[in-house]
């Protein structure tokens, strides 16, 4: 007698529990994250300088027959003046932000805050911009000069930041003059 075998065959792969033994980990849709590591240096300088000359004459001179009566009036007026405004600045942080969008053009649009208190003092990181996934590196960061549309903000709060703000009568005399 022949017993007859049913065999069923079927895939070994489940999408369900799919892990991959390689797999890039880098932000690619809605909802990802990615670190962004703010390296952020600004240096300007300005400068003017004015030169300035006036100069007047002004002579008289009355004769008759007999007499000369004359006068001379000058006057001159020489002005100088410059300044030079230096400013500087650095960030450097690292900030997680997620993916709010991706565009038609693949670029990814993050948007990321991160927030520290220490001491009564609250220092807000910002960063939004638009990103090309091949800037975002294998371990899923990316420098922020790598983005376009780049908004960084460096926010501080609290006694520190309040004391380095100008005071009223201070505001008051930059305004008028």
């Amino acid at each position: 007698m022949s017993a007859a075998w049913h065999v069923e065959c079927g895939s070994l792969y489940s999408s369900d529990d799919y892990r991959a033994l390689v797999n890039d980990h880098r932000a690619k849709q809605i909802g990802d994250s990615v670190v962004v590591l703010v390296y952020e240096s600004a240096v300007a300088t300005n400068s003017a300088s004015t030169k300035t000359n006036k100069s007047a004459d002004l002579s008289l001179n009355a004769t008759d027959n007999h007499n000369s009566i004359g006068g001379k009036l000058s006057n001159n007026s020489d002005t100088e003046g410059g300044g030079v405004e230096r400013r500087s600045g650095e960030v450097v942080a690292k900030v997680s932000a997620t993916v709010i969008d991706v565009l038609s053009s693949g670029e990814l649009v993050i948007k990321g805050r991160q927030q520290i208190s220490l001491n009564s003092e609250a220092q807000t990181i910002q960063v939004e911009g638009r990103v090309r996934p091949v800037d975002i590196d294998t371990n899923n960061t990316i420098l922020s000069t790598r983005m376009a549309n780049a908004k960084i903000e460096f926010i501080g709060q609290g006694l520190l930041s309040a004391r380095e703000k100008p005071g009223i009568f201070t505001r008051i005399f930059h305004w008028l003059f």
